[in-house]
């Protein structure tokens, strides 16, 4: 079953009904759902299905053909043995109804495309009539895989890339069972990713679930964070060493690099290679973005939040999860701990929530830009969420309190915020887990320009 991806589904329905030949590029990490959208699409339309496998070109085709056949209920005779044959007959089908011809796992075939696509030319410059093939190619394919099919294309391509969910749309996964804590918890440790959302079982509480995803012996999730490394990187070793000082709350240059024990110098390289790939972020103060010089306070998170999970609470103990310890582990180590990793989910989920309400109209201003904003220290409970624009700026904090924000909360806030939007109007949203005290609402009945919002209504 597929949740979500409404957008995704509605272009690929508009580029359906467009005349002549059409081609599309599917792409996202892997577990980011490409395959659920392009089967759900190909079912909707009874389009031809093929997904490559990790084996050479020839023997993809061969099996490819067989497919083929089978279903498109073409006879196999003497002139429909090869796959160029087999292209030839879909081609001329599609001369009178629209063919919908998808391939997925295009990363291990990148031949292919090329191949298809000149068959395609060829067929096109031969006939006086519209050829209505519509392709789509889908796989977990790099930057330059994709520019590699963009200039062998010679033609116009729509490229999707497909993206973790957010908070708001992964909600359908969870059931009405969960807490609201236990659904930001959910959101963590599955990154968004709707390959690991649909392992979540309703019928099993929050624990539960956790454990059998990365805590049992043979737990699905239990290598993801290894990986995912290690089948993008020559030298996993450095970089599962850079990744678990981030996520230990090394997050300065100076830092990790102590701390894994390298020459500041060489894990520049390291650090780029990551931000390249987008498993780290290098966080900027927003209000010095638009400065054009080398930034000092800045600091680095890791973007995917399944791997910070993974890093902080897995990585050191694998070996005791393999001997079977997981359960101790889950209870004495990783519960008790969960609170300072849901704190960073959070941030992550109102800044989502802040990009929902700007899309409905419905924030306290019209920003042109958001990000974070802090002081000094880099702490979560220092850091701020701050968006504006040329005459406006709204100040945000997102509290994990255990306990209803109090009006002292409120006013202190008003306090905080940057020297360098001193001219401007002023806003503030306080995000809140558990709410606010009946004080502080009046408080904020009284100030229009302070709004409150609670973990429960973002929805």
């Amino acid at each position: 079953m597929i949740i979500g991806r409404h957008e995704e589904l509605n272009l690929l329905e508009t580029i359906y009904h467009l005349k002549g030949g059409q081609i599309v590029l599917v792409t996202g990490e892997k577990y980011v759902g490409k395959t659920a959208l392009i089967r759900e699409f190909s079912v909707q339309h009874n389009g031809i299905y093929l997904s490559a496998c990790n084996a050479s070109l020839a023997l993809n085709k061969l099996f490819f053909v067989k497919e083929i056949q089978m279903q498109c209920s073409l006879s196999i005779s003497e002139t429909l043995q090869d796959w160029n044959s087999v292209i030839q007959e879909l081609l001329k089908k599609s001369a009178g109804n629209r063919v919908i011809l998808i391939i997925d796992n295009i990363q291990y075939i990148l031949e292919i495309v090329g191949e298809l696509l000149q068959l395609l030319h060829n067929w096109k410059s031969q006939q006086t009539f519209p050829v209505r093939l519509m392709i789509v190619f889908a796989g977990d394919v790099t930057e330059e895989n994709c520019e590699f099919i963009r200039k062998i294309t010679g033609t116009e391509i729509t490229v999707i890339k497909l993206k973790p969910m957010t908070f708001l749309e992964a909600m359908p996964y969870y059931n009405t069972v969960f807490t609201d804590d236990e659904k930001i918890l959910l959101y963590g440790v599955t990154g968004g990713f709707p390959g690991f959302l649909n392992l979540i079982e309703p019928e099993k509480s929050f624990r539960d679930n956790l454990y059998k995803m990365f805590f049992e012996t043979n737990a699905y999730m239990f290598r993801c964070g290894r990986d995912w490394i290690e089948r993008r990187v020559r030298q996993p070793a450095v970089y599962h060493a850079i990744l678990y000082a981030i996520a230990s709350g090394k997050v300065r240059l100076g830092e990790i690099a102590e701390e894994v024990g390298i020459d500041y110098n060489k894990l520049s390289k390291y650090i780029g290679s990551l931000l390249n790939m987008g498993i780290i972020e290098r966080i900027i103060p927003a209000d010095e973005k638009q400065i054009n010089k080398q930034h000092k306070r800045t600091f680095y998170i890791i973007r995917n939040n399944m791997l910070l999970f993974w890093y902080h609470f897995v990585f050191p103990v694998q070996s005791s999860i393999q001997t079977g310890a997981g359960k101790k582990i889950l209870r004495t180590e990783v519960l008790s701990q969960l609170d300072t990793y849901a704190q960073k989910i959070f941030f992550d989920v109102c800044f989502q929530y802040c990009e929902a309400l700007k899309q409905k109209g419905n924030f306290s201003m019209n920003f042109q830009n958001i990000g974070y904003f802090w002081k000094q220290e880099i702490s979560l409970d220092k850091l701020f969420l701050i968006a504006f624009n040329t005459r406006q700026y709204c100040l945000m904090k997102c509290l994990w309190d255990k306990q209803k924000v109090s009006v002292r909360q409120l006013q202190e806030m008003e306090e905080e915020g940057p020297t360098e939007f001193v001219n401007k109007e002023v806003f503030n949203v306080v995000f809140s887990r558990k709410g606010f005290t009946g004080p502080a609402l009046q408080y904020s009945a009284k100030h229009p320009k302070i709004r409150l919002i609670s973990l429960y209504y973002m929805k």
